[in-house]
């Protein structure tokens, strides 16, 4: 039988979570002997060097309508010189172009993947997201949550019935530091107990929540870890409220550090407004990471799982004080954190890349066997 070949259309080349996904999916089929690449239709910024099978399309930022133009006269002939057997398309221009490309070449397997809720698309791309998907263009449409399955059950039966959950997952990473050599080496202080954030400094993340907790925490410190468009606001804010030398902004943290920005922390905290499974929750309870999140569903999903152990802090956003207690509670109690980070790590173990690359390909395979295409 011949080798069969996948690939996956992405928006565009960052270091967000959202992109570590189909590139390790991607290496994950690579090792059950597909063929698989990673195709980002432009770049917003360097990331990811020498991955294997990663392509760009445009190799820049878009700048005016026409570059559009220029990446679809682009990507369709490229697939069509791929010659692929499934297409995926993650992040919403990602579905749009990549599965209306994938149409055009013949492939007949299309997969169109949601990773947030329907409410906080566009109204251009939710409008092209509803139309693709009730029409038929997706074959296929993966949400990556419970969560975010459920807030598309009001659309057509004909786009729910191609909508199945495969809940994101990754392959547990070790750092190559110890705690001391993490913080030596981010610059970051060495005794003092440490909360961390891993995101894009933006509205959908609301690190500047963690401002107003870090206020009433003389005696704690806070890492940053990632860059957006809200940094210079967040400066302003830091300086304002006197705090430049407790709350350390990083900028973007290679994803090969990743696992030693962790082990640098005493808990991690996640103050999102909203998400579709967020891969920094997973990973750093993966890592054993306490944790203290949003109450939003995603996050429950993970943390708090029906017939499970509580593996993690949730708390409303509506008011810092239960965060400030939660984490000096935890900070003052290092038996009840480890016991946390216990829970989380156990929890994390349940996210695996194996097991989302088995839903992957269900939904891009539906005839196939997951476990038959492992070597």
């Amino acid at each position: 039988m011949a080798t069969r070949r996948v690939l996956f259309i992405v928006t565009k080349l960052s270091k967000g979570g959202a992109m570590v996904v189909p590139l390790q999916v991607a290496a994950a089929l690579r090792e059950r002997g597909y063929e698989a690449e990673t195709w980002f239709l432009y770049q917003h910024e360097p990331a990811f060097e020498n991955e294997p099978g990663l392509r760009v399309i445009l190799p820049r930022r878009v700048r005016n309508p026409i570059d559009i133009v220029r990446i679809f006269l682009r990507l369709v002939p490229a697939m069509r010189a791929f010659r692929p057997d499934a297409v995926h398309g993650v992040l919403p221009l990602g579905c749009v172009f990549g599965l209306l490309a994938a149409a055009m070449v013949g492939c007949r397997s299309r997969v169109a993947s949601q990773h947030t809720e329907a409410r906080t698309l566009s109204l251009v791309m939710r409008w092209l997201d509803w139309l693709m998907g009730t029409i038929g263009v997706y074959t296929g449409n993966i949400a990556v949550s419970h969560a975010v399955g459920r807030s598309y059950s009001g659309y057509p039966p004909s786009y729910r019935r191609r909508l199945h959950v495969v809940q994101n997952g990754m392959r547990a990473r070790k750092p190559r530091r110890s705690k001391t050599e993490a913080r030596a080496h981010f610059g970051l202080p060495i005794e003092t107990p440490l909360l961390g954030n891993l995101g894009r400094l933006a509205h959908q993340k609301y690190q500047d929540f963690l401002f107003d907790v870090m206020a009433a925490l003389p005696d704690v410190h806070l890492a940053l870890a990632g860059d957006g468009p809200l940094r210079e606001q967040y400066e302003q804010q830091i300086e304002a409220a006197g705090l430049t030398d407790r709350i350390h902004l990083l900028g973007a943290v290679p994803p090969e550090e990743v696992p030693d920005f962790l082990a640098a922390l005493d808990l991690f905290v996640l103050p999102s407004r909203y998400e579709g499974l967020p891969i920094a929750l997973i990973e750093a309870m993966q890592a054993g990471c306490p944790v203290v999140a949003s109450d939003i569903p995603p996050n429950i999903e993970v943390a708090l799982p029906e017939d499970g152990e509580v593996a993690a802090v949730i708390l409303s956003l509506d008011a810092p004080e239960p965060w400030i207690a939660a984490i000096r509670d935890l900070v003052d109690q290092p038996e009840k954190l480890r016991a946390l980070a216990e829970a989380a790590q156990r929890r994390g173990g349940f996210f695996t890349l194996d097991r989302m690359t088995d839903g992957y390909v269900a939904c891009l395979f539906p005839n196939s066997s997951p476990s038959s295409t492992r070597k």
